[in-house]
């Protein structure tokens, strides 16, 4: 499998050899300052739903809810391995299960790059997004970051309009390639 920008030299030659495309994504980007200001200006307008708290390690409730509780010991080294990174939780009632929402941030100045942004699909559209978004924003500022980018599938509409409303722009996209059988 090969991960190629869309529209490349190697996009249109894999096309031209016939193989498959998966998982359209989009790789966003926006200025930390905007995307605070922008947090700010609709927390002055609608109180976050919920406490966030940010940790240097996912806690139990946050691989509960990372896809759906399965990871991978490797996968886990993978999200822990920045050397400047935090975890975003929302916790839900119940402290043993799934937290509502979750999100990770990693700093590598002047760039902070947000991943795993879950939401609770029976509370979704209720600002839990927001809010992980807000406490990452806040924390990666505090390390240093000035511009922040983020990878989502191009069909993840809820997703889409949450970053457009917080300012993020298309920098480019991307489909993993697969041969043909």
């Amino acid at each position: 499998m090969i991960r190629a920008v869309s529209g490349s030299n190697v996009s249109l030659e894999l096309d031209r050899r016939g193989w498959t495309v998966a998982n359209e994504s989009l790789v966003q980007t926006v200025t930390l300052a905007r995307l605070a200001r922008l947090l700010a200006a609709r927390d002055a307008i609608a109180r976050p739903p919920a406490a966030v708290q940010t940790t240097t390690l996912p806690p139990n409730p946050w691989l509960l809810r990372y896809h759906g509780g399965s990871i991978t010991p490797v996968a886990l080294e993978v999200l822990t391995g920045a050397q400047d990174v935090s975890f975003a939780t929302i916790e839900a009632a119940d402290p043993t299960a799934a937290a509502t929402a979750i999100g990770r941030a990693a700093v590598e100045p002047p760039w902070v790059g947000f991943a795993a942004i879950e939401v609770d699909p029976s509370v979704r559209r209720q600002g839990h997004g927001r809010a992980v978004m807000s406490g990452l924003t806040q924390w990666a500022a505090s390390r240093g970051a000035v511009r922040a980018c983020l990878e989502v599938l191009a069909d993840n509409h809820a997703a889409l309009a949450l970053y457009e409303s917080l300012g993020f722009a298309e920098h480019h996209r991307y489909t993993y390639r697969s041969p043909p059988a």
